[in-house]
């Protein structure tokens, strides 16, 4: 097998569409593709051998030589099974006959000639393969219904197709290439950080050893803290870039633009550089917004990949994160805030499951702590640099209350177990005093329009 794989995989019949399929190998050929034309005849019930399903693997276009018995075969519905979940490009080239099926909905594989022995199987089997190409854009390879050798046009159209996907497949490659050195250039702003702090503490130690006066310790000491601040500083910027490239990434993952085998490696990766960064004490400032919302977009992407096992569990250890920032820091009111926020998102993933008493235990629990904010006479007067001010934390987190509220009486269907009319009543109160505080006008509004009319039907038909 050739080191870079096949450029085209050429799937046809040996029914039908064995001549056509060799005249195609060979232009192609000659113009310097890559090709791979499977030359062994499989009986009835015969499994793909390897090297087929290997060079289906390794290969960037399928082109499907889309005659009657080529379209009735279980092996070519196989190769086209493999091919589209892989999300790469699929071309029939077809007869006269065979196109208008591809063009119309309602055209039945009865009416063509030549199928009048197939079985019920080999219709079925047609039709499924019809159903597969129809989105795709197909080349028209003769003016009759018989494919005898491929023209130029055709050869051209493939040829286009192949660079095309080179093209694509390039651009992916820079983009991997580019989040390994941004995530480089972030470790190496954390190493420098590391190092500046060392300095400054072998200064300031040698400082007490030797006595030195006042006025020199003072300068040497804000030295080393302008050395910090620069390494510091050169760190954010470093995960601000990390950051942006990874919304790059996760985009492009999302959107198919990056396909198998990379969006797990790169997933994985992309986690295990963030958990890196939050270990550090020194990033405490900045981790749980902006990390923070990088975390929720990875797990975010892990579901639409459908690797939900893998978007649970990075949930459950941000959970578990944020939980311990409400430790290592008790004065900041911030962190309660954060961590019932990311309670609220692990029950909605655990829908995925159907892990109903663990949405019920997430969601109760930060009905808890909302409540415990709302109640907090000290949150008014909390005010640190880079979060928001104690007032405008109370306004969202009295808006977050109805909201959390409303979540736990959805999936309870409204028992009184777990959400009594007494605790509808205190929402309701603080989404008022939210209102009137004026403070987060736009989330506060939605929050009031969407959450407040829905409880307040709650309590009104509670017998």
């Amino acid at each position: 097998m050739p080191l870079f794989g096949y450029d085209v995989f050429i799937s046809y019949s040996w029914t039908d569409g064995r001549a056509y399929a060799e005249s195609l190998r060979d232009q192609l050929a000659a113009l310097g593709l890559v090709i791979f034309l499977d030359d062994d005849r499989l009986n009835a019930g015969d499994p793909l051998t390897t090297s087929v399903s290997s060079a289906l693997q390794r290969s960037r276009v399928l082109v499907l030589v889309a005659t009657p018995a080529g379209l009735a075969s279980s092996y070519v519905a196989e190769e086209l099974a493999e091919f589209s979940r892989r999300g790469r490009p699929l071309i029939p080239i077809a007869g006269e006959a065979v196109s208008t099926l591809l063009k119309s909905d309602s055209a039945s594989f009865h009416n063509l000639a030549g199928v009048t022995n197939f079985s019920e199987a080999q219709h079925k089997c047609a039709a499924e393969n019809l159903s597969v190409l129809r989105p795709f854009l197909h080349l028209v390879g003769s003016t009759g219904d018989a494919l005898l050798a491929a023209d130029t046009q055709t050869i051209e159209k493939i040829k286009t197709s192949v660079g095309v996907f080179k093209a694509q497949r390039t651009r992916q490659m820079l983009l991997v290439s580019l989040v390994a050195v941004f995530a480089t250039l972030a470790a190496l702003a954390w190493v420098q950080r590391i190092e500046a702090v060392s300095q400054r503490n072998v200064a300031q130690t040698a400082l007490e050893q030797e006595q030195l006066a006042l006025a020199r310790e003072k300068q040497e000491r804000e030295r080393a803290d302008a050395e910090a601040k620069r390494a510091f500083d050169s760190l954010l910027r470093g995960v601000d870039q990390l950051t942006g490239f990874s919304d790059e990434v996760l985009q492009a993952i999302t959107t198919g633009a990056i396909a198998d085998p990379w969006p797990l490696s790169i997933m994985q990766k992309l986690e295990d550089s963030y958990w890196g960064l939050a270990s550090d004490d020194n990033l405490r400032d900045i981790r749980n917004s902006q990390i923070g919302s990088v975390f929720q977009k990875i797990a975010a992407t892990y579901f639409n990949m459908g690797e939900l096992e893998r978007s649970l569990s990075s949930f459950e250890r941000f959970v578990a994160y944020s939980r311990r920032l409400t430790v290592d820091d008790l004065d900041n009111p911030f962190w309660r805030s954060a961590l019932a926020a990311a309670l609220l998102r692990l029950g909605n993933e655990r829908a995925g499951i159907g892990d109903f008493a663990g949405r019920i235990r997430d969601f109760t629990e930060a009905v808890r702590i909302y409540e415990s904010l709302v109640d907090d006479p000290k949150i008014k007067d909390f005010k640190r640099e880079r979060f928001m001010s104690g007032p405008e934390l109370l306004a969202i987190s009295q808006a977050n209350l109805a909201n959390a509220v409303l979540l736990l009486a959805g999936i309870t269907e409204g028992d009184r177990r777990f959400v009594s009319d007494a605790l509808i009543e205190k929402a309701l109160k603080a989404l008022e005093d939210a209102v009137r505080s004026q403070l987060n006008l736009d989330y506060v509004a939605r929050i009031d329009g969407d959450v407040g009319p829905k409880l307040r039907v709650i309590l009104e038909q509670r017998p």
